[in-house]
């Protein structure tokens, strides 16, 4: 059942990654409640990187965290950078798989 769900997962994170698809803020917050989750569960993937891949995961995710929280992305070069700062914060998960 978990391969299932880990399949689903990587099948909507890449559909939210996509940049040919629009970016809702529903799907920036799923992309952070999913690294939210991969951390809580201690993926061998995150606790084995070199610090300073986690450490610009972390930033990563921050800046997209902090956008959600302060404002609405709107304007198409903020949502542009939600997606970067997503995709760069699920980047080592998605490589290492």
């Amino acid at each position: 059942m978990t391969v299932h769900y880990e399949h689903e997962a990587d099948k909507r994170l890449s559909q939210i990654l996509d940049p040919d698809r629009p970016l809702c803020k529903e799907d920036a917050v799923w992309v952070l409640e999913y690294m939210k989750k991969k951390v809580a569960d201690g993926d061998p993937i995150i606790s084995d990187l070199p610090r300073p891949q986690l450490l610009q995961m972390f930033i990563c995710f921050a800046e997209a965290a902090m956008v959600l929280i302060h404002r609405r992305p709107g304007g198409e070069k903020e949502i542009v950078r939600l997606r970067s700062w997503l995709t760069e914060s699920v980047r080592e998960l998605r490589s290492r798989a």
